[in-house]
């Protein structure tokens, strides 16, 4: 009995620390001029090791709301392309899914060859 409640209060904790990660990601660019921007950037906490690079122009990635406002603090120019990843991709499951569950076309098999 111990057990299951011990059980059941982990599980709680667990869940109650993961739903309160509500950080927005956002897909952006930062537009850097050179490697020691991006050296900068990486000093400061901000994950620019991944995503598209454009050589002295911009880091394309999915950054976090912190992430891109530390940026901005360092005086970077920030383009957001998508504002809630999170939102983006869950629009893009559910169109997937209607698509998929809508009715079939009807084709015939008489086609000439």
């Amino acid at each position: 009995m111990k057990f299951k409640l011990f059980f059941v209060l982990i599980f709680a904790i667990f869940l109650h620390i993961s739903a309160q990660n509500n950080e927005i990601y956002s897909k952006a660019k930062i537009f850097i001029k050179d490697k020691t921007d991006i050296e900068k950037l990486l000093k400061n906490g901000i994950a620019v090791d991944h995503g598209m690079h454009k050589k002295n122009v911009y880091v394309e990635s999915v950054f976090s709301q912190k992430e891109l406002s530390r940026a901005t603090n360092l005086g970077y120019r920030i383009e957001v392309m998508i504002s809630d990843m999170k939102k983006h991709v869950s629009e893009l499951k559910n169109k997937v899914i209607s698509q998929k569950n809508a009715a079939p076309c009807s084709v015939g098999n008489d086609y000439t060859t």
